[in-house]
């Protein structure tokens, strides 16, 4: 090959490398205004408000959602000659939908791993779960209309326990499964305010039908179709893998390969309380990141229960001491609000072992902006100290580009909340 060849092919490829480069930059620019377009249109605006009972639901919100049924409609009704067949494809299609449920022992961490926050991904969970309890239904009527003599008692129908994963009452046999009408009513025990009476044994109940679910749908399908076990065994693998990386994470982050387990002591705090967390490694924890927190000693069934908090005490690097601001509600924080002492002198409370999973959640990049609005309400504020005081340092350091702040907080009382940790 020539040089003047070799010239050509160099001069060529820069050029080529500009126009890439400023297509890119297009293509960038695009999406972002495409982006804050539909934010604008169909993300922030809300077609159903917050609700004990649903909601909050944008035009996005629905949009999705209608679009994820009408595929599994689809899915089920193409070229379909007879009900018995979209039965046997309900089937199918319920074993799919479920398989993401299965991926991990916990949502925060796999919203982490996915990149998504925690509210979106828990809507996945969730319209996955109503989506699989849907085409169980539609699979089990078609089983009694296939056989009338179709009995859920036989162990080769424990299929229909695959609902239990949406449900959040405890004790069930076989049974309480005599129709479909009894799976209604446990769609209706999974109601949010009904779920919130009592979210401990929720959550734990929820997990151990998990488990249940897992090895009845290994005794039902291990004479069904090569696809339904693929999924089966996918599933069981990612929750394994991403299982084991978690405990990993966990025991590395509390230093339990070296002995060293984190303490919490608690305090007063106004009204509320502060933990403080102690850990052996040293942590970055950006603004608007949590921490699950787990206290076995705080009560008889605390050992069962992890909570999430919010980290008020974020600093510019790594750290070794998180500062935890509470507001006293029901349950695990209120035992802990009666255990928390005055600071200073024998008025604080023993140290107690604690141990924790996290940071979790994403940081919103709030710099970018010359103007800031923030608004919170009560011990809500604790979410908004962190940026607040990540805004005042970049504004003193000159590394950000915010100019003015302003902060609304609504306080039904200021006494409350007063205290020199605000």
């Amino acid at each position: 090959m020539e040089i003047t060849q070799i010239y050509a092919i160099v001069a060529g490829g820069v050029f080529l490398i500009l126009m890439f480069m400023k297509g890119f930059l297009f293509i960038q620019q695009f999406l972002q205004s495409l982006n804050i377009t539909i934010s604008r249109y169909f993300t922030y605006p809300l077609v159903v408000r917050r609700h004990r009972l649903l909601g909050p639901w944008s035009p996005a919100d629905i949009l999705l959602q209608l679009l994820y049924i009408l595929f599994n409609v689809f899915c089920v009704t193409f070229r379909v000659n007879s009900f018995d067949a979209a039965g046997d494809r309900a089937g199918t299609l319920s074993i799919i939908n479920m398989a993401p449920l299965f991926f991990g022992l916990h949502l925060s961490f796999l919203a982490d791993l996915l990149g998504l926050s925690l509210s979106n991904y828990q809507r996945i969970h969730r319209s996955a779960g109503i989506m699989s309890f849907a085409l169980v239904a539609l699979h089990t009527f078609a089983a009694v209309h296939h056989d009338p003599t179709y009995s859920l008692r036989m162990p080769g129908n424990l299929y229909l326990l695959i609902v239990s994963h949406i449900v959040t009452s405890a004790d069930i046999s076989l049974k309480d499964w005599q129709g479909i009408s009894t799976l209604s009513f446990l769609i209706v025990l999974s109601i949010r305010f009904i779920r919130k009476l009592s979210y401990e044994f929720f959550l734990r109940s929820h997990q151990a039908l998990a488990f249940l679910v897992g090895y009845v749908l290994w005794r039902h399908l291990s004479s069904k179709s090569f696809v339904n076990q693929v999924c089966l065994y996918v599933s069981a693998g990612i929750f394994g893998f991403t299982s084991v990386i978690q405990l990993f994470a966990t025991f590395y982050r509390n230093g339990m390969f070296w002995g060293h387990l984190p303490r919490a002591v608690v305090n007063k705090a106004g009204s509320g309380f502060m933990i403080s967390l102690t850990v052996h490694g040293r942590l970055k924890i950006n603004p608007g990141q949590y921490i699950n927190l787990w206290i076995p000693s705080v009560s008889f069934w605390s050992f069962l229960q992890s909570h999430p908090f919010i980290v008020a005490s974020c600093e510019q690097g790594e750290q070794t001491n998180l500062e935890l601001l509470v507001d006293s509600q029901k349950g695990f924080t209120s035992i802990l609000q009666r255990l928390a002492r005055y600071e200073g002198g024998s008025g604080r409370s023993d140290f107690r072992l604690a141990l924790f999973t996290g940071p979790h959640g994403a940081s919103a990049t709030l710099g970018e902006y010359e103007r800031v609005l923030m608004v919170a309400s009560g011990f809500r504020i604790v979410a908004q100290l962190p940026y607040l005081r990540q805004l005042i340092r970049g504004y003193n350091d000159f590394t950000t580009r915010t100019r003015r702040v302003r902060l609304v907080w609504q306080l039904e009382n200021i006494g409350k909340c007063a205290g020199r940790h605000w």
